[in-house]
C-alpha cells in the first residue's frame, strides 16, 4: 500500500500544491485503522498529509460526503480536503487525501478552553445552514426500531429498558415541537467527543469529520458535556458564550434531549455486548452489570434535570 500511496502522491501533486514534487522526499507511515478506514501519513518535503482509505466499497460514499463537508469549513477550523479519487485506478479503494492536523488533545478543559470552543462552535454553526430540519423524536425511534428489528435479544424480556424506553418515548413525543419550531438546520461534526478535539497556540481544531451532517446544532454543544463532567460555574461559562455568539431560546432543552438519547443507545449498546463480551466487546472483562445500571442511574438525574429547566 505505501508504494501505491507515493505512486498517487506523484500523480496528485499537483492538486496538493506540491510543484516542487520530488518523489525521492516522500515518507509514508501507517497512522493506524479507523472504524472505517485504513489511515496514512503522507510526509513530502515540509508538509503533512492524511489518506483515508475505505475498507469496503459501501464505505465509500460515505467519504466522499465527508470530503464535500470538509470543502465547506471555514478556514482552520479541521483538515483541509485535496483530493478524493474514486477511480481505482492507483489504489483499489476510494480514497481521500487531506490535510495533517496538528495538535495535542486536551488533558484539562479550563475556562478559556471552554469560551474558544463554544465561540468557534457557534460560528461554524452560523457559516452553513439549510432549511432541512431534524427532529430527535424520529431519531429516538429509529435507534428503538434499530434494536427491535435487529438485536430483538437486547430488548426481549427485559422490563427495564422496555420502562425506560416508555419514559423516554413519552418525553421525546411531548417535546417534539421544540425541535419542529427550528427553521434551519446547521452543519455539524456530530462527533465532538474530546478525543476529536485538538489544541495548539489557543486554537482549537477538529478531526474525524465521518459523521458529519447538516442537523440540530445542538447535539454539537451537548457532545463534549457527554464525555467530560463540568461543575455548574464552567458549565454555565460554556452554554452561555455559545449563547452569547448564536441566540437560540431551546439550545439547553434540546442539549438535554440529546444526552438522554445518547445514554438510551448507549445503554442499548451495552445490554448487547454484554450477551456476547467475547466476540461485541473490546473488553470481554467489563463489568457490564455496573457499566448498565450507571447508565440508568445517569438517565434518572438527566430526565430530573430536564423537568426542571
Amino acid at each position: 500500500m505505501i508504494d501505491k500511496i507515493k505512486v498517487a502522491l506523484k500523480y496528485h501533486h499537483r492538486k496538493l500544491e506540491l510543484d516542487d514534487f520530488k518523489e525521492q522526499n516522500i515518507e509514508v507511515n501507517t497512522l493506524g485503522n479507523g472504524e472505517n478506514h485504513l489511515i496514512y501519513l503522507a510526509s513530502v518535503n515540509d508538509k503533512k498529509f492524511v489518506f483515508r482509505i475505505s475498507f469496503r466499497e459501501e464505505l465509500e460514499s460515505a467519504l466522499k460526503k465527508e470530503f464535500e463537508i470538509l470543502k465547506k469549513l471555514p478556514s482552520g477550523f479541521g483538515p483541509k480536503p485535496f483530493v478524493f479519487d474514486e477511480s481505482k485506478k492507483i489504489i483499489p479503494n476510494s480514497f481521500m487525501i487531506q490535510s495533517f492536523v496538528s495538535g495535542k488533545k486536551i488533558k484539562k478543559w479550563t475556562k478559556h478552553l471552554l469560551r474558544i470552543h463554544a465561540k468557534q462552535l457557534a460560528f461554524l454553526h452560523s457559516k452553513n445552514i439549510t432549511e432541512k430540519k431534524e427532529n430527535l423524536y424520529d431519531v429516538f425511534i429509529k435507534r428503538a426500531n434499530f434494536s427491535k428489528n435487529n438485536q430483538p435479544e437486547v430488548v426481549e424480556d427485559d422490563k427495564l429498558i422496555e420502562d425506560i424506553f416508555i419514559r423516554l418515548n413519552e418525553l421525546f413525543s411531548n417535546n417534539k415541537q421544540i425541535f419542529e419550531k427550528q427553521k434551519h438546520s446547521y452543519l455539524i461534526h456530530a462527533d465532538l467527543h474530546d478525543d476529536n478535539i485538538l489544541v495548539e497556540d489557543d486554537k482549537l481544531y477538529y478531526i474525524d469529520w465521518e459523521e458529519a451532517r447538516y442537523g440540530d446544532n445542538a447535539l454539537d454543544v451537548a457532545t463534549l458535556l457527554w464525555f467530560i463532567k463540568l461543575d455548574d460555574d464552567n458549565y454555565k461559562t460554556y452554554l452561555n458564550t455559545y449563547l452569547d455568539s448564536l441566540k437560540d431560546e431551546d439550545l439547553e432543552k434540546r442539549m438535554f434531549l440529546w444526552l438522554l438519547y445518547k445514554d438510551f443507545s448507549l445503554l442499548l449498546h451495552k445490554k448487547w455486548q454484554s450477551l456476547e463480551p467475547e466476540t461485541r466487546a473490546i473488553k470481554s472483562d467489563e463489568d457490564y452489570d455496573k457499566t448498565i445500571k450507571a447508565i440508568i442511574n445517569r438517565l434518572e438525574r438527566r430526565m430530573d434535570s430536564f423537568s426542571k429547566l
